[in-house]
């Protein structure tokens, strides 16, 4: 019987999933099924770590310096976790200047190719203030609290506004961003203070089932009896 039950949850959670690029891991963690990797929940935790901790770990305001924003996120330990990082831009042409509006340069809008973009416009379906075409938009851009996206979970705090990456620019003082205010990855000097958001790579192991899930798996299996008692 247990066993009949754990595998009608676990097939009632894969087909609620199957189609789902974030799942809900359970204890704050999300997973992209498709770049392979787990984000924090909260997308400003370094406030939360803040408040929880009266000013001894995190950020007031969630935001650091990028130099600050690295070390916060390799520091982290988070449910047994202490592999964090700050997302990738996965630079396909930082050796030369590449600007666009279509996602084929690493500065500009509309670029999906880093972790972050693939976040804002894939996962959450947001807009970037400029389209391919390179028109301007005048609204219904960026991280908008109004809008509902198609993710298939909660994300959590997700602010409006610069969030650092994990490159640094060939340049010198300066490290790649995304702004999720209007959908653009560029660059800043490291000594500004930016968001940040913890991802690691891999899946994570879920959370024990809830109790909530348990009943619904005993439904399951109460309504294949009941079928099977009316052949």
């Amino acid at each position: 019987m247990l066993k009949h039950t754990l595998a009608l949850v676990g097939l009632s959670l894969i087909i609620l999933s199957a189609n789902a690029a974030l799942i809900d891991r359970g204890g704050g963690m999300i997973y992209d099924d498709q770049l392979k990797i787990t984000w924090l929940q909260n997308a400003n935790y370094a406030a939360k770590q803040y408040k929880d901790t009266d000013g001894r770990e995190g950020s007031e305001n969630g935001k650091m310096t990028w130099e600050d924003a690295r070390d916060w996120a390799k520091n982290l330990s988070y449910e047994d976790y202490n592999d964090w990082r700050l997302p990738e831009a996965k630079l396909m042409n930082s050796d030369r200047y590449c600007r666009a509006n279509d996602g084929s340069c690493d500065m500009g809008y509309n670029n999906t190719t880093g972790e972050l973009g693939h976040m804002f416009y894939n996962n959450l379906e947001y807009l970037g203030s400029v389209d391919v075409n390179g028109k301007a938009l005048e609204s219904g851009y960026g991280v908008q609290k109004d809008v509902k996206n198609v993710a298939s979970v909660s994300i959590e705090n997700l602010q409006s506004g610069p969030y650092w990456l994990r490159d640094k620019h060939h340049s010198g003082s300066v490290a790649w961003k995304f702004r999720t205010d209007i959908g653009w990855q560029g660059i800043s000097n490291m000594s500004l203070k930016h968001y940040s958001w913890a991802v690691r790579a891999g899946d994570v192991q879920p959370v024990p089932v809830p109790e909530a899930a348990w009943l619904f798996g005993m439904g399951l299996i109460s309504l294949v009896g009941m079928k099977r008692g009316y052949r």
